[in-house]
């Protein structure tokens, strides 16, 4: 499956870009893209990560489908 991946804050610069495509197997849930990602980008292990599938807050076992917009962020703290 296709997924169409933006990233905030300091992930963004970790990543080196805002955005990006990426390839998952049809059974992917948000825990199979944040072991993904802590792959590819190792410093991303050091956050704890927030994932928004389609602007609604995900939790590790949300099921993602084809062609999904996921927003994947640092907590953010702040009032």
């Amino acid at each position: 499956m296709k997924l169409h991946l933006s990233y905030y804050g300091i992930l963004t610069e970790l990543a080196g870009k805002s955005a990006e495509n990426l390839v998952l197997d049809e059974n992917a849930d948000i825990q199979t893209l944040e072991t993904h990602l802590t792959s590819k980008y190792p410093d991303f292990g050091q956050y704890p990560l927030v994932f928004f599938a389609d602007q609604t807050m995900c939790s590790p076992e949300t099921p993602l489908t084809n062609n999904q917009k996921v927003e994947c962020m640092p907590p953010f703290a702040g009032g």
